[in-house]
């Protein structure tokens, strides 16, 4: 079966048969928002891995030799917001992976208060300051990002976020949830049996049933807690040191409405990722 949390956040994923060796193989072209202009120069790489390659003058790129496992994919090019996404691979193959690239987000304009000029926060981590700044919800900055960065991310949303539940797995795999009674009626989950729910690759490594978390990688929804046998979101797919920042919201009425899809009924973890040099 895809890994359909794979499939949320990169559109576009095919199988393109077995490679020879014994690590994956992931290629495909870039390409500009319109899906039709083809991006040369762009950077892909995993950075956790230290591999990275640039596309040609077709957007054609190709990555080799990369371990079995979830890794954070970013994709960079001038004059483009950077792309993020978690991708799984599963050994001995070659999978197809097509990027297209958005235009940088448009700077939020000067705004006046009482003849008092305020320049509202701009580019990506604009929203998450405004809503730290409300105090609302449960925020984690790079500022703590780094001086934890030996630890995993578990590990750090264990002993920074009050009301979750982190569950460990086979493989390294880690899950985070609330930590309310499965018996919850807005708990989706908590209804049905746990391989009704649940990936068959969760339940071996030794996911339970639970309330999950959803989350969102870079604004794009990669584990929605309603959708029956999606792949859970495993935090070791991404390194601390990729992280600019990360928002938790326990409660419905916390949630900002852009991100309260499901009713949020187990609560949302927003994770942005890093700009530039790690």
């Amino acid at each position: 079966m895809p890994n359909i949390h794979v499939l949320c956040v990169v559109g576009l994923l095919t199988y393109a048969g077995t490679s020879a060796g014994a690590q994956a193989e992931l290629q495909g072209r870039v390409f500009a928002d319109s899906g039709r202009r083809r991006v040369w120069n762009a950077e892909v790489a995993i950075p956790r891995l230290n591999l990275s390659t640039l596309s040609d003058s077709l957007g054609r790129y190709r990555l080799q030799a990369i371990p079995r496992g979830e890794h954070l994919v970013i994709t960079r090019a001038v004059g483009f917001r950077p792309d993020s996404a978690i991708t799984a691979l599963d050994g001995d193959e070659a999978l197809v992976r097509d990027v297209i690239l958005k235009p940088p987000m448009t700077s939020l304009a000067t705004v006046a208060v009482r003849e008092t000029p305020t320049m509202l926060p701009r580019g990506k981590m604009g929203p998450y300051e405004m809503r730290k700044a409300a105090g609302v919800g449960h925020f984690i900055d790079r500022e703590l990002l780094a001086k934890d960065e030996h630890r995993g991310l578990g590990d750090i949303l264990q002993s920074n976020v009050p009301g979750l539940a982190i569950f460990r797995g086979s493989g390294s795999r880690t899950w985070a949830a609330t930590s309310r009674n499965t018996s919850s009626a807005k708990c989706a989950m908590c209804k049905v049996s746990k391989n009704e729910m649940l990936d068959g690759f969760d339940v071996a490594a030794g996911a339970p049933l639970a309330c999950y978390l959803d989350v969102y990688l870079d604004g794009v929804q990669v584990y929605n807690s309603s959708a029956r046998q999606m792949p859970l979101f495993n935090l070791n797919s991404i390194s601390p040191s990729e992280i600019q920042a990360i928002e938790v919201y326990s409660g419905p009425s916390q949630i900002p409405s852009q991100y309260n899809k499901t009713s949020g009924g187990c609560g949302v973890m927003l994770v942005w990722t890093r700009d530039g040099p790690r």
